[in-house]
């Protein structure tokens, strides 16, 4: 399938927008969008692996990705890893 159209509908499957909210299904699409290299769902599978969210908790698998994301200069993922931590 197509990896920006994949991305998309995991996004509705997460925010429950159009469709019924599924994080397992978020989970799903993100992880088909993110193994044809889509960034955007490279950050959002992290982010499911980090939290949990439509799979089991991974903060391995999670750093994995965002390890990848850095080394490909992702900004996203940079802002994302700022703010995290600055939470704390």
């Amino acid at each position: 399938g197509d990896d920006v159209s994949q991305d998309i509908v995991a996004g509705y499957y997460e925010l429950g927008y159009i469709v019924e909210k599924n994080l397992y299904e978020a989970f799903r699409y993100y992880k088909l969008s993110s193994d044809q290299g889509h960034q955007d769902a490279m950050l959002s599978l992290g982010q499911c692996y980090q939290n949990g969210y439509g799979c089991n908790k991974d903060l391995n698998e999670a750093l994995k990705i965002f390890t990848k994301l850095k080394s490909q200069n992702y900004y996203f993922f940079l802002f994302h890893l700022y703010f995290h931590f600055s939470l704390i």
